[in-house]
This record gives C-alpha cells, sequence and structure tokens, in this order.
C-alpha cells in the first residue's frame, strides 16, 4: 500500500510580479540596445508590434466547472496527524486520501509568479502543484469524517479562485504597461542613433564603413505560443486521441513571417546572387524555427507521396507544407502546384507556394499567376489578395472534395 507523504506546493512560488515587470523591461531594453543604424532603416511599426506580442503574458485560466478527484487508500504515518489523533500504537495508519485536479489552460510556468500587490503568506492554495494541464492537491481525510474533506477541499478552492483573480489583474496591468515602455525605448535609442548621424554629418567628411556588406535586419522573431485544451466528453472517459489542426490565426501567423523575410530579402537581393531553391528556403526555415519554437521546421521531410521544401510539425502530424521555385514561367506555376497538392492528405488543410523572381519584370510574373490558377483543374475559389505579391486560394485534392487553403507569394529577388 502506498506511503503518504505531503508534496510541496509549486504554485505561486517563483518571483512576485513587480520583480517580473522589471525583468522584462530590463530584457527589452537590452534587445532595444542592440539596435545599431539598421534601426533607421527597419519597420518602426511592425519592429514594436512584434516586441509587444513577444512580451505579452498570457494568464493561465482555470476550469473550476471540471473538477476531478482520484481517491485511494494509503499507509499514514501517525507523525503528520493532528496532535487529537496521534496513535502510540501502531505507528501507521491507513487513511483515505483524494487527489484532487483543477485543469488550466495557458502557460503553466505564469502560475509560478505570485501577485506582488498582497502579502502572500501561504494557504490552501499554496499546497497546489503545476501539472502539464492541471494542478491538483492531496487532501487526507485523516479522521475518517468526509465533512471535514469537503472543508478542506472548499477552503482549497476559494483561495485559488482569490489567488487566480490577483494573478490575472496583475498580469493585465504588465501587458498594460509593457507596450508604452517598448515605444518610448525604441524612440530613445531611434533618437540617439539619429543624432550620432547628425554629428558625424556636421564633419563634413567621408565616412569609412570597414566593409561593402549591406546592412540587413532580420525581422524580430516571436516565439508563439499555443495551448492545448485537456479533452473531456460527457461521460467522462478517455476521450479518443484526436488529429491535431493548426488554428487559422496560426496558419496566418505564419504566413505573415514568411512575406515579411521575403520582403526584407527583397531589400538586397544580392545577399542570395547566384543561390539555388534550397538555399533561398533556409532562409525562411531558419525564421520559422526562431518564431515558432513550439513546432518543428524541417525541409525536405517526407510527407505523403514525395518531398516538400518546408513543413512544420507537430509530433508526428503535419500542420502546414510550402513548396518554393524560381520563376520559370506559368507551366512552372501548374507543375508546382500538382505537386504541392500530390504531398497532401485530407489533414493537411494549411499551404504556402512561394515564387522566386529573378530574371523577370515582376509585374509579367504576378500577370501571369493571376490568369494561370484559376484555370487549374483543382481551382476552387480565389480567397482575396494581401498585397501585390500575396494572394490567398482554395483548392481541393485530387481524390477528394477536400478544400485547402493554399497562400501563393510573389517575391523579386532581381538585382
Amino acid at each position: 500500500m502506498e506511503r503518504f507523504r505531503e508534496e510541496k506546493g509549486d504554485l505561486f512560488r517563483g518571483i512576485n510580479t513587480r520583480d517580473l515587470l522589471d525583468s522584462l523591461k530590463l530584457k527589452v531594453s537590452k534587445e532595444i540596445q542592440n539596435l545599431e543604424d539598421d534601426i533607421l532603416n527597419i519597420s518602426e511599426s511592425q519592429y514594436i508590434n512584434n516586441l509587444i506580442e513577444e512580451y505579452k503574458i498570457e494568464c493561465p485560466t482555470m476550469q473550476f466547472d471540471q473538477p476531478k478527484v482520484k481517491p485511494r487508500r494509503v499507509l499514514v504515518s501517525s507523525d503528520i496527524l493532528p496532535n487529537n489523533f496521534k496513535y502510540a500504537d501502531p505507528e501507521e495508519v491507513e487513511r483515505n486520501a483524494f487527489r484532487l485536479f483543477i485543469p488550466f489552460v495557458g502557460d503553466k510556468e505564469v502560475l509560478r509568479y505570485w501577485p506582488a500587490s498582497i502579502i502572500f503568506t501561504g494557504g490552501g492554495s499554496s499546497r497546489f502543484i503545476i501539472g502539464n494541464n492541471e494542478v491538483y492537491v492531496d487532501i487526507l481525510d485523516y479522521s475518517g469524517n468526509g465533512e471535514n474533506v469537503k472543508n478542506d477541499y472548499n477552503r482549497y478552492i476559494d483561495d485559488l479562485k482569490k489567488m487566480m483573480g490577483y494573478l490575472k489583474n496583475e498580469i493585465e496591468s504588465i501587458n498594460h504597461t509593457m507596450p508604452q515602455y517598448i515605444r518610448q525605448s525604441f524612440n530613445a535609442r531611434k533618437e540617439r542613433i539619429k543624432k550620432e548621424y547628425d554629428d558625424v554629418a556636421k564633419l563634413g567628411l567621408p565616412i569609412i564603413t570597414g566593409d561593402d556588406t549591406p546592412k540587413t535586419y532580420s525581422v524580430q522573431t516571436v516565439e508563439k505560443r499555443h495551448f492545448e485544451s485537456p479533452l473531456v466528453n460527457s461521460n467522462q472517459q478517455k476521450a479518443e486521441p484526436l488529429s491535431p489542426t493548426m488554428e487559422d490565426v496560426v496558419y496566418q501567423d505564419i504566413l505573415i513571417t514568411i512575406y515579411t523575410t521575403g520582403k526584407n530579402i527583397e531589400r538586397y537581393p544580392q545577399t542570395i546572387e547566384n543561390q539555388d531553391e534550397e538555399t533561398i528556403r533556409a532562409h525562411f526555415l531558419t525564421q520559422l524555427s526562431s518564431s515558432f519554437k513550439s513546432f518543428s521546421s524541417t525541409g525536405e521531410s517526407f510527407n505523403h507521396k514525395g518531398k516538400t521544401d518546408i513543413m512544420i510539425k507537430h509530433g508526428d502530424d503535419v500542420l502546414f507544407v510550402a513548396e518554393c521555385k524560381i520563376w520559370k514561367g506559368a507551366k512552372m506555376l501548374n507543375e508546382a502546384i500538382n505537386q504541392l497538392l500530390g504531398y497532401l492528405t485530407w489533414r493537411d488543410s494549411k499551404t504556402a507556394l512561394l515564387i522566386f523572381n529573378k530574371d523577370t519584370a515582376i509585374q509579367t510574373v504576378i500577370q501571369s499567376i493571376q490568369e494561370s490558377i484559376p484555370n487549374h483543374s483543382n481551382f476552387v475559389k480565389q480567397i482575396g489578395q494581401r498585397d501585390k505579391g500575396w494572394f490567398d486560394y482554395s483548392f481541393h485534392l485530387t481524390d477528394s472534395s477536400d478544400e485547402i487553403k493554399m497562400a501563393v507569394m510573389v517575391f523579386d529577388f532581381k538585382k
């Protein structure tokens, strides 16, 4: 029989939210201070918005309406029993223990912070232990009286609700403070760099840069966090495993990351001169890997009928696939779409086709894409156009009526 041991809780046991805010400010200050003269060339609004998104904290949500309990019989040392329940003999007694589970949705690491606005001296919530998707606490029925267990349960839950309320308010306060701090820090750094340039310009002398390497800027990477809610069915039985799918908001984030990366390369096409599809693809893979750390980004991964240039997976499940092609005319475009559709199964509903133009007038490429795609046998409809080089389409698979989304992006890499 299991021996009962009191585990030390780790809920609200980390640094307080005031120290957390100071830590975030210090981190973002260092990041902005590392920007040199490229701060004058980057997209200010995009950079600031990406930083705000990166440093935004989502407070987890406790699902108090879905509690669970696991009863078990345990051996309890009389040393941990209240004085009026201690026994001289035997040293251990049998008792019932109940493990109370409260599911939550969100980043479990945030649950370690404690609200700085209150003096936290402990309570029912301090005994909870943080699991992957739930917090739990053991309640010992030391008296054999179910009423005592119920009282402990209500006390723990009430204290947990109160503490989560404090935590939520202070996380919201941090999220309200950081955007203004980020903007002020960015503007202060930018003004300082501008002043340095103005001071040098007043000398009226040629500037030696040390090399002819073009200044480049990689768009600020943002680690997107995506959380899964526990699966619960009406009978409280173990749910059947589901195949994960990529939420549309995640798909849009990925597309924006790809498009921004391509637009930044467009500014300095000489950096990819003479590079083939595989080498250019590496630029996009690097950015995706940095921005979406909860997924894995791989190149030339096997999927269904062939290899694909970019694939994002969650475990063994494919969530997103993309194909990279150097523009060689409308025939190449049709073959690329067929190749991309050939990789897909019915679970793969999010795709992208990246076209790299190196030697053709960009308007000719765009016009050819707009005229050719509607004639493809699997074409369903055009969903929209985000920019002059970004089109969203819907296609159906060859052996299925399932529709898939395909973003077609054109990047002009001519020198």
